[in-house]
Order: structure tokens, then sequence, then C-alpha cells
């Protein structure tokens, strides 16, 4: 029997009907003899003919002589030096000899100029004295010679008294190779962070806006248009996964180093407690007090407060006991942890459980006296009679359902649920 023959994988092939290797004024047959513009190449080569399409649709700069490069490098150097001279703050040697050399220099240079007006026999005499002087650099200078100037304002402020903060290590790091891209967007996220107060998940979901952003800008264009959609380049999408997926990321790659302080926030209560030293429940002491909160009552004034069940011990001095630690995995981890300025305060009451005892409702009479404590005697209305609770003491009068008693109602919601 004849040893069987494996038959070859064949590789996938796709079409490319690019332009710079002239793909696209070629034919291919397809399995029903049908001629199609194109020819049929490997993914990884359609990928590189499609890069190469990229590159030449570009828009090129026009070839401009090197002396008009030079004098606008020149230019621009001399509009960021101009104040700096100003301020008398550059990198040049801080002795007097070298900054009245300076001037020496920066004088013969005007005179030069001057001079390089005359005719043009004198003119190519004068032609190197015309050359703009250049300072000395400063790491070619040796050590005993290199600038020891600081600024005025904060030796003054250092020498009054004020507290100096020193930023060096904030400048240590060097973003100028840095993507534009990706610091923007960075630089964004952590102002929203910190300024703005933003918790961490509102940055994270700004994070992601951001890359979408930058894709649907970059697919469609700013402009709108009838043109295909441009894909993303693999150099690209490389570039788009070097963004900062979360505040903590971005504060690491941005060495801005915030100091936080943590708290356990209890999940029922809102208390705080430090993280390091927090007890295993929650010993805050809260009041389900459906009338109002417990504070209304003074605790200091034992003899002229009334007796009520509100001043039950048993009722006011009640612990929330939530426990303020979870385990995940085994690890113990806070309940719930806020950030210092991210941190919400709220009054929370704890609702009454099934089995406890419910409450009698209150009665229009105590509803009338709690509403004439705290509120002014209501509009008297003269189509109506007026609302007199000594002459009807039960509150059983006809009157409780007029609009006067919806507006008592809504007084009443006001103070407390019920």
């Amino acid at each position: 029997m004849p040893p069987r023959q494996h038959q070859t994988r064949q590789a996938h092939r796709v079409v490319c009907t690019c332009v710079a290797y002239e793909c696209s004024q070629q034919q291919y047959p397809d399995a029903n003899g049908t001629y199609h513009p194109g020819v049929e190449v490997l993914p990884e080569t359609r990928a590189a003919h499609q890069r190469a399409d990229f590159r030449n649709s570009l828009p090129k700069s026009p070839r401009t002589p090197g002396h008009s490069n030079e004098s606008s490098i020149n230019l621009a150097q001399d509009n960021l030096l101009s104040p700096l001279r100003q301020l008398r703050i550059t990198s040049s040697p801080s002795t007097p000899r070298n900054d009245q050399h300076v001037d020496d220099e920066l004088t013969h240079g005007r005179s030069s100029i001057h001079h390089s007006s005359q005719p043009d026999e004198e003119t190519s005499s004068q032609a190197a004295e015309v050359e703009s002087p250049t300072i000395p650099a400063t790491d070619s200078l040796p050590k005993s010679q290199k600038s020891t100037k600081t600024c005025s304002e904060a030796a003054l402020a250092k020498s009054s008294g004020q507290t100096v903060f020193d930023c060096d290590r904030f400048h240590g790091s060097d973003l100028k190779s840095a993507n534009p891209l990706i610091l923007h967007t960075a630089l964004t996220a952590s102002i929203l962070d910190i300024f703005g107060q933003s918790s961490n998940s509102i940055t994270k979901w700004f994070l992601d806006i951001q890359i979408i952003t930058i894709e649907l800008s970059t697919t469609y264009g700013i402009l709108p248009t009838k043109s295909s959609i441009r894909q993303i380049l693999p150099e690209e999408a490389a570039t788009l996964k070097k963004i900062p997926s979360s505040a903590t990321t971005t504060f690491r790659w941005l060495k801005l180093d915030p100091v936080l302080q943590y708290l356990n926030c209890c999940s029922s209560c809102f208390a705080m407690y430090p993280e390091n030293s927090a007890p295993p429940q929650c010993h805050h002491r809260i009041a389900n007090i459906p009338g109002g909160p417990s504070d209304s009552v003074d605790p200091n004034n034992d003899a002229g407060s009334p007796p009520s069940e509100d001043n039950d011990p048993e009722f006011s001095d009640s612990i929330c006991g939530e426990p303020l630690f979870k385990y995940v995995r085994g690890v113990q981890k806070p309940a719930r942890r806020l950030s210092s300025w991210h941190v919400r305060r709220f009054w929370a009451m704890k609702d009454l459980q099934n089995d406890e005892e419910k409450l009698p409702p209150i009665s229009t009479v105590e509803l009338l006296k709690l509403v004439a404590e705290h509120s002014e005697p209501l509009p008297h209305r003269p189509n109506s009679p007026a609302l007199d609770s000594e002459r009807d003491p039960e509150g059983l009068d006809q009157n409780i359902n007029d609009v006067e008693t919806n507006h008592v109602y809504g007084v009443a919601q006001m103070i407390g649920p019920y």
C-alpha cells in the first residue's frame, strides 16, 4: 500500500490594491475564472503595502535653504533668552568680569552691524564682525566659574522667615521626549482627579473616553468627508496603549507623588475611622428616631426634659455595630476606603427592623401641637370657619380635609417621616 501523502496547508491570502507597489493595476482570477483588480498576497504583505501608501499620502514639507532655517532658529532662541536677559538669570557665569565681557561683545556686535551698512568694498572685510556673539556654555566652564545665581524673591522670602519648599525632585523628570498626546491626556486626568475632586472611577472613565475620542478623530477625521474610513496603523495602536488607564498609573508616570490619607468608611452610618487603627465593628452611636435627629434634646438639661420614649437610654445609645473589614481571598481589607479629598459626609438613618416593635401613628392633636410649636399660625380663610383646637379637643373637626390640613400635612412631612 503506497504511503499516504499529507496535504500541505496553503497560507491564507488576501487581495491587495495598493498604489505604491502597483498592485491595483494587476488582476487575479477567482474560482469561477473571473478577473478582478488586485493581487493575492499574504496579510503581512498587504499591511506593509498599506503603510507605504499612507507614507506617500502624507503632505511633504517644502525644502527651504539652510540659512533660512538657521535664521529662524536664532530668532526663536533670541525670543526665549530676551526675558532672561532682562531678569539677569541666564546660564552665563556670575562673575562681574564675565558679565562685562558679554556686554562688550554685544556692544561690539551692534557697532559692527552699524558699520556694515557702508559700501560693498568694506562689507567683505567686516563680515566676520557681524556674526552674533555666543554665550559660553556652562558645561565647558570649570566648577568654580559656574553660575551661582538664585532667585531674589526666594532669598527674600527665606530671610523673612517664610517656609520655602524644595521642588527640585519634581523637576527631575524629563517629559520633553514624551508623546504630547499622552502627556496632555495624563495631565488633564490628573487635574480632574486632584483639583476637580473626582473619584478614581470617574478618572478611569475619562481616560477610556479620551482613547475613544482619539480613535474617532484619527479614523473619521475632524471635518466631515465622503472618503473611506482610515484604518489605525499598528504604530498608532501601540501609542494608544501607552495612555494610562487609571489615576494611580497617571500619578506614577508623571511622578506627582501626592500624599493621600485613607479612611475606613462604615457602609451603614458613614462614620470615618483611620485605616490603621479602625476597630473590627463600628462603635458610632446612632438614633432611630422617626420624628427627627437625636440631638434635638439638650443632653445637659436632665431636669427640664420631660419624660418621653425618645429619652430611653436603650433607644438613644444604640451602636451601629456594622463590620468595618471584609475578607477577600483570606486577606483583610476595609469595607469601604475613601481618600481624604473624596470624603463625603452623610447622615444615615437606619431603618426599623421587621422584628422591632413599630411605634403607633401620631394623633391629630399631637400633630397640631407639633405644627404650632415649630411654625407660625395658619392664615384664616374668610369663607371657611377657623380651626379651633380648644373647641374641638379631639381634632375631629370637618375642616381636617380642607386645604389648610394639606398644608399641615406638608409641614409634617418636612419634619420627618411617619
